[in-house]
């Protein structure tokens, strides 16, 4: 009985997840006006050869897509390189990134890795309830690990470097991780779309400097990494 309640709880969660989003405002004028001018973001891509050039190519553009219709931000892949991306862990991730790029960072909006889970966090995953699919800085809000390949879950990453009062919510893109059940694969449940306040945040953070440090709180800075200097 306490199973099927968690079960029933859990899928209303989920479902939360999706209500107060923009998705219905997406064809109107108003709306769309709110999100112009466009602003491209310049992205240098890190692959450590786990999923295909065009695979990668195709989250970023979609997400692209997605971004551009709901506040008017588009990616830009200006730069690429092969490289091994140790990230047991979000913060070794997130560092791996930073390292590569090292200097270079400041020529970039954004420094994305891609490298898929290892055989060891999928066992993890099966008989825990956490998961995690990216993770971005809490220095700059700019580099980037995605360990689950899907422009959702690049969505979500995009949006913390524009939303700097919490770090999740519970509707709309920035809902906190998907829901899982111990012994089962995760149960993808990602939203694709932003909730109307998070929209509003991210519009106001729009034209920000990648190379400044946003101010954030310090209770919401878990992922803290070393960034090479320039």
């Amino acid at each position: 009985m306490r199973k099927t309640i968690l079960l029933i709880l859990l899928i209303f969660l989920a479902g939360c997840a999706h209500v107060g989003t923009v998705k219905s405002r997406l064809n109107d004028q108003t709306f769309q006006a709110e999100n112009l001018p466009y602003r491209d973001l310049s992205v240098f891509v890190i692959s450590d050869g786990s999923w295909s050039k065009e695979s990668i190519g195709a989250a970023i553009s979609d997400a692209s897509n997605s971004m551009a219709e709901q506040v008017g931000i588009r990616l830009r892949m200006n730069g690429w390189i092969d490289r091994a991306l140790p990230s047991f862990s979000p913060t070794q991730g997130l560092q791996s990134v930073a390292e590569i790029i090292a200097e270079d960072h400041p020529k970039y909006d954004m420094v994305i890795g891609f490298s898929s889970r290892g055989v060891f966090s999928h066992l993890l995953e099966m008989v825990s309830w956490f998961t995690w699919l990216g993770a971005i800085d809490d220095n700059y809000r700019k580099f980037i690990i995605i360990k689950f390949l899907d422009e959702r879950v690049l969505i979500h990453e995009i949006c913390h470097a524009f939303v700097f009062s919490k770090n999740h919510g519970i509707r709309g893109v920035l809902t906190a991780v998907p829901f899982k059940i111990p012994l089962l694969p995760a149960l993808f449940n990602l939203p694709k779309y932003v909730s109307k306040e998070d929209r509003q945040e991210i519009l106001s953070n729009k034209w920000r400097d990648f190379n400044e440090k946003p101010v954030i709180p310090e209770e919401l800075q878990i992922d803290r990494i070393e960034v090479p200097n320039y």
